[in-house]
């Protein structure tokens, strides 16, 4: 479904990524974990197109992407959520997710996607008409997955998406996360808390200073002795 094929990234002089490679098989979760400044973030923007890449390449469902501007991407099914969210604080909750809809050419196909949006999500049903800048972080995030999910991705990047929230709400958004892997939908999870991510995913991988120097399936490194001791403080 998605491969990054030994994608490398530079700020100036600065390298963000070093030949960095991961693939998602279609409906496959895959975890990224790592500390802050490991390139998670710069992966996730390098596949959306965001950054421009010093080398390497991007296939999507088999065709190589580079060339295809961030909307594009979005059109053929490949969405992110990012750490920051992006959302249009003096609007409300249901007219941010009606902007995420913006690819659907019938009225009727956007509201069927505003319905299953709800259904995962019942609390954005409950906050529909509030003002957005007034929900709670968690909150936010759930309408920033939600719009995400109102273009009908194929793929799905979430970067950070426990970043900053109470554990009761992470609990929510991953309960909403891991109901899209019903729905066979593949995901790349970007996240610091180590075992939240692999707890939802098929494998990992583990980022350190822009290179990949551990992958493996998600129970395997959830064992792994030098992740625990690195990430699980055991």
């Amino acid at each position: 479904m998605l491969s990054l094929e030994n994608l490398t990234v530079a700020y100036g002089k600065a390298v963000a990524l070093d030949g960095v490679s991961i693939h998602a098989d279609a409906g496959e979760f895959i975890a990224v974990i790592g500390a802050n400044g490991a390139g998670k973030t710069t992966l996730l923007n390098a596949a959306m197109g965001l950054l421009p890449l010093t080398s390497g390449s991007v296939r999507y469902r088999g065709h190589c992407i580079d060339d295809l501007a961030t909307e594009q991407r979005v059109a053929r099914g490949m969405v992110l959520v990012s750490e920051s969210r992006d959302l249009f604080g003096v609007l409300s909750v249901e007219d941010n997710l009606r902007l995420g809809g913006y690819l659907h050419r019938r009225r009727a196909d956007a509201a069927a996607s505003l319905e299953r949006v709800y259904a995962l999500l019942p609390k954005l049903k409950e906050r529909r008409k509030q003002q957005v800048a007034t929900l709670s972080g968690g909150e936010q995030q759930m309408v920033a997955i939600g719009r995400a999910l109102m273009t009908e991705p194929v793929a799905i990047l979430l970067d950070e998406p426990s970043i900053g929230l109470a554990p009761l709400v992470v609990q929510q958004i991953f309960e909403a996360i891991a109901a899209l892997k019903t729905q066979g939908m593949t995901a790349v999870i970007v996240e610091q808390n180590a075992r939240l991510a692999l707890s939802v995913a098929d494998r990992g991988y583990v980022m350190e200073l822009g290179r990949i120097v551990m992958d493996g399936s998600a129970a395997a490194l959830a064992d792994d002795p030098r992740l625990n001791a690195a990430y699980f403080g055991s």
